[in-house]
């Protein structure tokens, strides 16, 4: 198993490239595995588990390489910035009772209790002793969807600075986003690549229209209007409402808005709706939420109008102290969804299935 600090991500073997990597003094298993690329890595070595753990935690080190079971060491001496990145499920080593060769009675007597034990048994046993992610289990394809994978399409995702959902600026991006399609390589083995912009939501979803790129914009709300882009199951929803400044007058309702400026994001489905809906309300654009919360902190506009989960993620990062949350909006929740070019149903379809099998607790396990 790989350890790092929370939000740092792993994949492979190839991430370890030009990084610090604690390894355990003299233990053969882990060696081998990275015999072929320990020219490119910085290897520090460490006489135990803890230690290396320890300096994770410290940041001495960018991972520790060591076993799953090593995690047991985690809350027991309250690693809490340390995390298994990566589990090798398809790289088990296994682990015996190693006997004194005159006993052969006794390897008998052990294994048939060995032989006994149920496989849900085995599972409770090693949970209570260690702190390991669940083996995340393979999805179910139609022959159509295994022959789409089989093309090994490039399949671009927008990316933007929309935290909690998309978080950057650590090195590779982070969030909820970015776990969710990890999840979706795992059970799948479909292959993202997340590309970075500056550009706004009204660029990158004419893009996703005409098939230029991106390939799938992940977090978007669904508009039965919108008939260039398939749309996932809606993956996570939150409140759409209103913001003001913490001087301004008290709001109760879209109303008290009528004739002042309010800040949107252009190109969105809640500029669609208020402008259609609300004419009255004069809407100042914003090329994202980071930069609307900011024009409202500095005056430019009366309210911003926003996800309630990303938009106080963003007030609190950034300290935005005389921003507030003033009244909900009249708008439906924000069902943030997976928008994907019209000519790939089979990655929809592959989308779908994963979100399906997301059992209740765990996309709170993703935020």
């Amino acid at each position: 198993a790989v350890y790092a600090r929370k939000g740092v991500s792993f994949d492979k073997l190839e991430d370890f490239t030009d990084k610090r990597v604690a390894v355990i003094k003299g233990v053969y298993i882990t060696q081998k595995h990275i015999e072929h690329i320990k020219h490119k890595i910085n290897i520090i070595e460490v006489d135990n588990a803890l230690e290396g753990l320890q300096k994770v935690q410290k940041g001495e080190v960018d991972y520790f390489f060591g076993f799953s079971h090593n995690s047991f060491f985690i809350p027991k001496y309250q690693l809490l910035d340390v995390v298994p990145a990566h589990v090798f499920m398809d790289k088990p080593e296994w682990f015996g009772i190693g006997l004194r060769a005159d006993y052969p009675e006794l390897v008998s007597i052990l294994n048939k209790g060995i032989a006994l034990i149920s496989e849900t048994e085995i599972h409770s046993i090693i949970s209570k002793w260690s702190y390991l992610p669940k083996q995340v289990e393979s999805t179910e394809l139609s022959q159509d969807e295994k022959e789409w994978i089989a093309q090994k399409h490039t399949i671009r995702v927008r990316i933007v600075n929309f935290p909690p959902y998309t978080i950057l600026g650590q090195g590779k991006p982070t969030g909820i986003v970015p776990d969710y399609l990890k999840r979706i390589t795992e059970q799948t083995g479909v292959k993202f690549k997340l590309e970075s912009t500056s550009s706004s939501y009204a660029e990158g979803l004419r893009g996703l229209q005409n098939l230029e790129g991106p390939d799938v914009i992940p977090s978007m709300m669904f508009s039965p209007e919108e008939r260039n882009v398939l749309f996932s199951n809606p993956y996570q929803a939150s409140p759409v409402v209103f913001y003001t400044r913490t001087d301004a007058a008290f709001i109760t309702t879209i109303s008290d808005l009528i004739g002042k400026r309010v800040i949107v994001n252009k190109g969105t489905i809640i500029e669609q709706v208020l402008a259609r809906e609300y004419p009255a309300v004069n809407l100042v654009y914003c090329r994202s939420a980071e930069r609307g919360l900011h024009m409202l902190a500095e005056g430019t506009a009366d309210a911003f109008v926003g996800n309630l989960t990303a938009t106080s993620f963003l007030i609190q990062k950034h300290g935005l102290t005389n921003v507030r949350v003033a009244a909900p909006s009249p708008m439906p929740e924000h069902e943030m969804s997976f928008g994907v070019r019209k000519d790939w149903p089979e990655l929809t379809g592959i989308i779908n299935k994963v979100l399906d099998g997301i059992t209740v607790e765990e996309p709170s396990a993703m935020q």
